[in-house]
C-alpha cells in the first residue's frame, strides 16, 4: 500500500520546499540546509526536489522506487527509433506502390493506345480493302467493255478511249482523295 504524501503541486521559495492547500495555507515545509554546502546549491536542490515531485505527479510511491528513470527513457527511445524505423520502411512502401500504381496506369495507358492504333489500322485495312474491290470492279468494267455495243451515238474508238481515260482518272482521283 502506498504512503501518502501531500499531493502536488510543491513550491519553493530559496531554501524552502512548501505546498499549499486549496485555501492557500501552508500544509507542508521543509528547509533544505547542510552545514557545508553553498546556499546557491541549497537553493539549486531545493527547486530540483520540486520540480522532481512535480514531475512525477500521478505515479505511486511503489511505481517510483522501482523505476529506473534513465533505463526507462533509453528503452523508451529504442521504442521509438524502432517506430521510426517502421514508418520510414512505410513511406518506402507507399512510394514504391505508389510507382508501382504509377507504372501499371502508364502500361495500361499506352496498352489502350495500342488498341486504338490497332483499331484505326484495322479501319484503314478495311477501307483500303474495300478501295482495291472498287478499284477491281471499275478496272474489270473497263477492261470487258465493247465499244462495238454501245449506242450509236457514241460508239466509236476514240469515245471508248475518251470514257476509258475518264474512268480511269477519275478512279486514280478517288484513291487521292481528289475526287470530285
Amino acid at each position: 500500500m502506498s504512503e501518502q504524501h501531500t499531493p502536488e503541486p510543491w513550491l519553493v521559495s530559496k531554501r524552502t520546499v512548501f505546498a499549499l492547500n486549496e485555501r492557500g495555507t501552508n500544509i507542508f515545509s521543509a528547509l533544505v540546509q547542510d552545514a557545508h554546502t553553498s546556499t546557491e546549491e541549497l537553493e539549486a536542490n531545493a527547486r530540483r526536489i520540486v520540480a522532481c515531485i512535480n514531475a512525477c505527479a500521478g505515479f505511486s510511491i511503489e511505481e517510483l522506487e522501482g523505476a529506473s528513470l534513465f533505463n526507462d527513457s533509453i528503452s523508451a527511445q529504442d521504442e521509438i527509433d524502432s517506430l521510426k524505423s517502421e514508418v520510414e520502411d512505410m513511406k518506402l512502401i507507399i512510394a514504391t506502390d505508389t510507382g508501382t500504381e504509377s507504372a501499371v496506369a502508364n502500361l495500361q495507358q499506352q496498352v489502350s493506345h495500342l488498341v486504338d492504333m490497332a483499331a484505326c489500322e484495322k479501319s484503314n485495312a478495311e477501307y483500303f480493302k474495300s478501295q482495291r474491290d472498287e478499284l477491281i470492279e471499275n478496272l474489270e468494267h473497263i477492261a470487258k467493255a465493247n465499244w462495238r455495243e454501245w449506242d450509236e451515238g457514241v460508239r466509236s474508238a476514240d469515245a471508248f478511249f475518251d470514257w476509258a481515260k475518264s474512268r480511269a482518272r477519275f478512279i486514280v482521283d478517288t484513291i487521292k482523295g481528289t475526287a470530285k
